[in-house]
């Protein structure tokens, strides 16, 4: 038998099965995998004697809006990240504008620093592109953040 007289003949049919095996479900609709957001870096300017501006920036591979929720830790001490008079939110945060960016879209908001101690602490801040989903969203870990002072944008790192 001639091989090259049918190899031709091997990839059409290769890939008309492969068409039709694709049209054959049209209509169990196909569920993709979701793209996790991330966190890409934050950094912090301080602001009034008890206010600071966490800046973060945050990326989603499809654009979805995100829920971003923020804790600190700092020794023994923790809590979560109270958000100042004013301060813009943090559920629904858009993405759109930084899908091709490297470091996504930038957001800023104003904490609230009561109890928090000086100095700088951990920030800890998970973020959700599916809020409604069973799934949690994933958690990332910056450290040596010091509100008080400021920080340069420092890398997130996934929990």
């Amino acid at each position: 038998m001639n091989v090259e007289k049918y190899r031709g003949y091997g990839i059409l049919w290769g890939l008309g099965g492969a068409v039709l095996a694709l049209g054959a479900g049209c209509d169990d609709g196909i569920d993709l995998a979701n793209a996790r957001p991330r966190v890409v870096q934050v950094g912090a300017a301080p602001g009034s004697e008890n206010e600071a501006t966490l800046t973060l920036w945050v990326a989603d591979g499809e654009g979805e809006p995100v829920d971003v929720t923020l804790s600190w830790v700092s020794g023994a001490a923790s809590g979560e990240v109270l958000l100042a008079t004013g301060s813009a939110p943090l559920l629904g945060l858009p993405t759109e504008l930084g899908i091709n960016a490297s470091l996504g879209q930038e957001h800023a908001v104003t904490w609230d620093l009561d109890g928090v101690p000086s100095g700088a602490v951990t920030l800890l801040v998970t973020v959700d592109d599916r809020p409604f989903d069973d799934a949690e969203g994933d958690t990332y870990r910056v450290e040596g953040l010091d509100p008080r002072t400021g920080s340069a944008p420092i890398a997130a790192i996934k929990q």
